[in-house]
């Protein structure tokens, strides 16, 4: 769809790179990078429209919250900023301390070992609920979560339903 012929259809657009809070939903804006372990990936670029390729930080990259009775039921883009500045900031911004339920692209595929165990730690240093990964996960780090995780750990694919309450 084209941007206008939505706005001809009644689609407003607010382009923001806050967080933002629609009653229990909330979403993560620009998200923080604040851990050492979680970088940026290196084989992603941007054309800067002058034929020169930069690095790309993916800024645009967000996440979903849900404030549900049983916590933060949270929805990632594909974490380019890294799972764990991803799930903290919308913890910052729902006052929740509780989170239930993530599921979503980890961005994990092609990550350190280093970032992988850094990740396990602090998703069981927070106590997830659920943990549903999907499309730029990759095998290891997949197994790794399973590991750790067991019961709690699910395979999120295209098509699935997940129930915001367990």
């Amino acid at each position: 769809f084209e941007k206008q012929e939505l706005e001809e259809l009644g689609a407003r657009f607010k382009l923001t790179r806050s967080p933002q809070k629609l009653g229990n939903l909330l979403i993560s804006g620009e998200i923080k990078r604040k851990t050492p372990f979680e970088s940026v990936d290196p084989a992603l670029y941007i054309d800067t429209h002058e034929g020169v390729l930069e690095p790309d930080p993916v800024l645009d990259d967000q996440a979903v919250g849900v404030k549900t009775p049983h916590g933060l039921f949270i929805i990632l883009g594909c974490a380019h900023a890294g799972m764990i500045n991803t799930i903290e900031q919308l913890i910052e911004l729902s006052g929740e301390s509780q989170v239930h339920t993530v599921i979503g692209g980890t961005h994990l595929a092609f990550a350190s070992e280093r970032q992988v165990d850094e990740t396990v730690k602090h998703l069981k240093m927070l106590n997830i609920g659920r943990i549903g990964v999907s499309h730029c996960t990759g095998f290891r780090a997949s197994m790794r979560l399973a590991s750790a995780f067991g019961d709690r750990f699910f395979l999120n694919n295209a098509g699935d339903i997940i129930p915001l309450y367990p």
